[in-house]
Formats: structure tokens, sequence, C-alpha cells
């Protein structure tokens, strides 16, 4: 529900798009055809290309970032630049013919005719990773001066390019054409050299496996100092074994309460060094901040030098309110079988309009004495009325979750006995609907699913 909203954002940035690329398939009416497409986990975001299968979206997920990549995938084959001028336009951010790129990264390669293993690697980390980066290539040579001039290389080149990264704004590839090495160093070099530490940008640096040098950070003076000085660290290329990055600490902002947890102290600028797999924190503690005494402080650090000011507790990252087993829900029904009629309520009013609902699909709410009106206790702290849960279910009754009409239809396989309803047998009353008796009803077979 929560990504719902996001998609449907999304959905509405892409509407003047003629492919219509994005739709949707609440699994729990078309079992069926979720079951056929092996969809195990919610919500699963898949992508097709000419009815085929192409591979299941591993992004964010937030609206800008599902964005992109309709608009990556869009381009079905690399982009091919064949003129100087083709590469310089790509460089700048477009593609021929003046298109904006998705991506803040771009991957280019430069070859000549005959570097036909180079390109063909090339090609296949572009086909492997289209989704999450635009890839450009020259087969002709005519990059050869661009190359030597701009990045000091000859061909073949693969050069990464950080539109965003003012600090280091591309990588030149220096290892071997296999899709493994070239491919990992694709994926590092994407990423900026000194980011701005947030939650989208955490999980591609964690998967590095460094420690991290964190420098807090406000708006004064002395705080784009440091920020200055760490960037010249970072130019140098003297420092590899971290990953340099900074966090906006301000009043009592999410950067603060970082700080705070490791710097007592918690004033900036301040900078850590954190060893997130030990727990390790060290706090630069001198009154100045050189280049000098930067770099001597983090390699006395790295190298056991100096004992860790903080260290951090171990814990589980555990969900916050107690899950629904729905699992053992299916023992239950699969040992009662023949005891339909004695199902408990609160199992019958879950399944028919979902947690947190009673048996007429209202809302359940907490009686003044604090408990649930719930008859089991199963449920009991489910239903905490917080702000997420009340913005939920707000979603759940708006537009987007029932933009496809609201109807709720049971889908079995052909020969089933279950019926369709049609309007011709349906009487409508002022408080509600009907059946009409004494009539011949078809039976529901797959051409329902032609409303998908």
């Amino acid at each position: 529900m929560a990504f719902l909203r996001a998609y449907g954002d999304a959905s509405r940035q892409l509407e003047y798009d003629p492919r219509n690329p994005l739709a949707r398939v609440d699994c729990h009416d078309w079992t069926d055809v979720c079951a056929k497409e092996n969809v195990t986990m919610f919500p699963t975001l898949r992508i097709y290309r000419n009815g085929e299968k192409l591979r299941n979206y591993k992004g964010m997920l937030d609206t800008q970032n599902v964005v992109n990549t309709v608009k990556l995938l869009n381009h079905t084959d690399m982009t091919d630049l064949r003129s100087v001028t083709d590469i310089e336009t790509f460089l700048l951010g477009k593609v021929p013919g003046g298109m904006e790129i998705a991506s803040d990264s771009m991957v280019l390669g430069l070859f000549e005719p005959h570097h036909k293993k180079e390109m063909d690697v090339f090609r296949k980390i572009g086909k492997e990773m289209e989704d999450r980066i635009m890839f450009g290539i020259n087969k002709n040579g005519q990059g050869s001066s661009l190359a030597k001039d701009k990045f000091d290389v000859t061909l073949p080149a693969v050069i990464v390019i950080r539109r965003t990264d003012h600090v280091s704004p591309h990588t030149v590839y220096m290892g071997d054409f296999n899709s493994a090495q070239l491919g990992e160093f694709i994926n590092h070099a994407r990423i900026p050299k000194m980011p701005e530490l947030t939650v989208k940008m955490f999980p591609d640096l964690y998967r590095q496996k460094k420690p991290f040098l964190i420098a807090f950070l406000d708006s004064q003076d002395i705080s784009q100092e440091v920020k200055a000085t760490l960037s010249s660290i970072v130019k140098t290329g003297q420092v590899t074994e971290v990953i340099f990055c900074w966090i906006r600490a301000v009043g009592d902002d999410f950067g603060t309460k970082i700080l705070k947890k490791y710097n007592s102290e918690g004033s900036t600028p301040a900078i850590s060094l954190v060893n997130l797999d030990l727990g390790d924190v060290f706090n630069y503690d001198q009154l100045t901040f050189g280049s000098e005494e930067l770099i001597n402080w983090l390699q006395g650090s790295l190298r056991g030098k100096s004992s860790p000011n903080t260290i951090l507790p171990n814990g589980d990252w555990k969900p916050l309110k107690e899950g629904y087993n729905f699992l053992a829900m299916m023992d239950w029904e699969s040992k009662n079988k023949q005891k339909a009629n004695n199902v408990p309520d609160d199992l019958v009013a879950t399944e028919e309009h979902g947690i947190g609902f009673d048996e007429d699909g209202n809302e359940v709410k907490r009686s003044e004495d604090g408990k649930d009106d719930m008859s089991s206790t199963r449920l009991k702290n489910a239903f905490e009325e917080d702000q997420v849960r009340h913005e939920l279910l707000a979603l759940k009754k708006s537009r987007l979750y029932h933009h496809s009409g609201g109807r709720r239809k049971m889908h079995e396989e052909e020969g089933s006995d279950q019926v369709k309803v049609t309007e011709d047998h349906v009487k409508v009353t002022d408080d509600n609907v009907k059946v009409m008796e004494g009539q011949d009803t078809p039976r529901h077979g797959q051409e329902n699913h032609e409303e998908l």
C-alpha cells in the first residue's frame, strides 16, 4: 500500500507516454495470474518487453527511481555515438537528438573497429545494467583524440561519468575486458565519490563493505571548509580504504540524532570513522581540520593505533509490530475443511475485509479501556492508531487503489462450477443488490481475464 502511492505518482509522470508503460495486478483478486507468474513477494515490480519477462525491478521503491527506470528501458539498444559531436552531446547528459538522459551517471565506451571482443563484453554489461544506467558506444575510432585529450587514455576505453559529482566527475576503467571485472567496476564507479549520505544512497555505499568516514555538517562557513578539505583528500586518491560522505546535521533533524549516537557532544562540524560491521566508531577530536591532520588521524584509526570512542550495540532489525501468521491460518483451514460453519469470526473478517476490520467491514477501534474490540488476542497489537496506519487506510479508499472499479471476482480454472452474474440477473433495491432467483447463469471461465 505504501509503494502504491509512489507507483501512482510515477504513472502520472508517465501518463503522456503512448506506450502506457505501467500496470497493476492485485494478487488478492488475480491469484491464478500471480501464481502463473511465480510472484511470491509483495510488492513485486516486474519488467516485461515484447510480452516476455525481462527482469524484476530491484531499485528503490520511490517515484523518481521507477520513472527513471522506465525512461532508460525505452532505449531498447545501446546509444550509438557515431561522431565526436555525438560523444560530446552524450557527455553533456543528452542522447543524439536532444533527449535528456534519465540517469545521473553514464558509461561511455570508445573502440576501434577491430576491438570486437572488447565491444562484445561492453554490450553484454550494457544489456545487464540497462535499467540502471545509460550506456553509449563509439565503434569507429572517432573518439580516439577526445579520449586522449579529455581523459588521458588510449582505445579501447571505458569511462564512467558522474554528472552530479563535483568532486570527481569521472573514472576511467584500467582493468581487463571481462564481464565480471568490468561489471563490478561500473557498479562502484557510478556512485559519487563524496555523496550526501541519504536513505536512498546508503544501500549502494554499504555494498562496498568499507568503513564510512562521515562528516556531520551545518550551513556555517567552517562546515563548508571541512567539506572542501575532505573533497581535496578524495581527489588525491591517498585514502581508498574508506567511503567518504557527509550528513546534514541541523537542529534536531535525523543527522543530529545520528551524530549524538556517535559523539555525545553533538556539535558540528564533526567527523566520525564508522565500521558498521564491527560497531567501532572513531571520533576526530582535534581542533583544526587540516588535510595532513585528518589523513594522519584516519590512517592511525584504520591501522589500530587508537581505540574506538564508541561501540555500537549489537541488535536485530525486528518489525515494530507483531506480524500476522498467514501460514497458521492456512493450516487451520486445511484441517477444518468439513467445519466451514464453525470458522472463527475474526478469521472470516480478516479473509473478507483485511486485518483490522470486523465482519461488517468496519475498522476495529479501541475501546475506552484501551482494549481492542476484537474477539481474538492473535490480532492484538496489530491495530495501533498511528500516522502511518491512517495514511494507508486513506490510500486504500483513494482512487489509486480502486481505479480499476473496485470489483472483486473469484478466478478458477476452466470447468469450475463458479458462476458469473451479469446485469440481467441482478435486481437493485434501495438498500442492497440481490441475485434474481430462477435465472440461468453462464459458467465463469478464462474469458474473464480479458478484463486485465
